[in-house]
């Protein structure tokens, strides 16, 4: 994608921070909706470097507010925007995780009341046999056009008229990182990165 349009990006020394809101459902009614509706964002991380993505991984993981203080936080003027498609699959069992993490009694017959997950209800005491868990991050171009936003221009007659703002690159055609974030919470639902993007 080529042309003048507005982004939310931040630049910062020595990387820029891309960041894609999903769109959102309707909102519940104030009186069934407490807290705040979660909004969800992908928010790409690309290094200037086309070899520094390690360095960059380096910075994130050391604080952990690294990724909420990076954020954009309005849109700007793009001239050459370019995310290539991609695609993440990730899967994992995650009968030992929860295990370790004291859920032992699921995985044992007739320990655990399970009876609001089998259509029998209490008649049985089932245990679980398998917690599989499965994500799926895919980036193409109705995915892209869907978080862009379009930038109007209008001349108006003035003696001094302001000079437009200054336009950045968006161009990820090396190593980037990438996370999902849910920004109410702050919850970073998925990371991972593109070592090998290709831009068509």
């Amino acid at each position: 994608m080529r042309g003048l349009s507005m982004h939310s990006i931040a630049c910062h020394n020595g990387f820029k921070v891309l960041q894609l809101r999903y769109e959102q459902g309707h909102p519940m009614l104030p009186a069934l909706a407490p807290t705040p509706p979660p909004i969800y964002s992908m928010c790409v991380f690309l290094p200037d470097a086309r070899d520094g993505l390690w360095r960059l991984t380096d910075k994130i993981t050391c604080n952990p507010d690294f990724l909420r203080q990076h954020l954009p936080r309005s849109d700007v003027l793009v001239d050459d925007f370019r995310l290539p498609k991609f695609k993440v699959t990730f899967g994992l069992t995650l009968n030992d995780v929860l295990r370790e993490m004291g859920v032992k009694e699921a995985f044992e017959m007739g320990k655990a009341d399970l009876s609001d997950m089998t259509e029998d209800g209490a008649r049985r005491k089932p245990a679980l046999e398998q917690v599989i868990h499965r994500a799926v991050i895919e980036v193409n171009e109705e995915g892209t056009e869907a978080a862009a936003a379009t930038c109007m221009m209008c001349l108006m007659c003035s003696p001094n008229p302001p000079p437009p703002p200054p336009s950045v690159d968006f161009v990820a055609d090396h190593p980037f990182a990438f996370f999902i974030v849910e920004e109410v919470s702050g919850a970073i639902l998925f990371a991972g990165h593109v070592l090998d993007p290709t831009i068509n």
